[in-house]
């Protein structure tokens, strides 16, 4: 193994690829599916379909990222599971930045600003600082 190249880029992205495996396997789907039902449906009955759907796509990914950046964080700081339950404490500011970069670029990604209007819009960002926040201490607190 003296003298071997060791490709640093290919082993970050099969870790990142592991870890995002590992979060599809532990992501609490049935607790999404609340979230859809209790929050984003009563927000959107009376929305057109398509923009529903836009929502509800950008939700779901929006609470997936911040899972996996949950398990990110967890890991980088070597938290066991049990030792960290999510609880507020355990926010920082450092992971509320890191949770409103991550809205910020998805509501650009997904144009939110050109499908709903100024009203709409600010209940949706609320909405996805919320999520954003509880997915990623969920995410945080189940680390392997």
């Amino acid at each position: 193994m003296v003298g071997e190249i060791i490709h640093i880029d290919s082993l970050r992205i099969k870790r990142e690829e592991k870890l995002r495996e590992y979060a599809l396997d532990t992501f609490p789907w049935t607790e999404m599916e609340r979230v859809k039902v209790k929050l984003i449906e009563p927000m959107t009955k009376y929305w057109p379909p398509s923009r529903k759907w836009l929502l509800m796509e950008l939700c779901y990914r929006l609470v997936y990222e911040a899972f996996v950046c949950g398990l990110k964080e967890a890991k980088a700081q070597g938290k066991a599971p049990m030792m960290c339950k999510a609880e507020s404490h355990h926010f920082t500011s450092r992971h509320h930045a890191a949770c409103q970069t991550l809205v910020e670029q998805l509501t650009k990604e997904f144009h939110v600003f050109q499908w709903l209007d100024e009203w709409s819009a600010e209940s949706v960002f609320i909405l996805l600082g919320e999520l954003s926040k509880n997915w990623f201490m969920k995410g945080y607190a189940g680390k392997r």
